[in-house]
């Protein structure tokens, strides 16, 4: 994995996505980067492939949403 695929955010999206992921899917939170200490941008976390493609799928929090399509083509997200 290239720090390409990583998702970055606020703090206050950090949360949003470990919230879902805490009801919605816990082994994916090993992916996850600790929580930074600061207001800035941080780097959330860097999935896998299969996670992404879940995340796709069932999350549908705007910027992991529009990570996703800027990550991978639409082709890859729809098999």
């Amino acid at each position: 994995m290239s720090g390409i695929d990583k998702i970055c955010g606020t703090l206050d999206q950090y949360d949003e996505l470990k919230a879902f992921l805490v009801k919605r899917n816990r082994c994916a939170l090993k992916h996850m980067y600790p929580r930074a200490n600061d207001d800035k941008t941080c780097v959330i976390a860097n999935f896998p492939r299969k996670v992404d493609m879940w995340l796709y799928k069932y999350c549908k929090i705007e910027f992991v949403q529009s990570r996703l399509n800027e990550q991978y083509n639409t082709e890859e997200l729809n098999d």
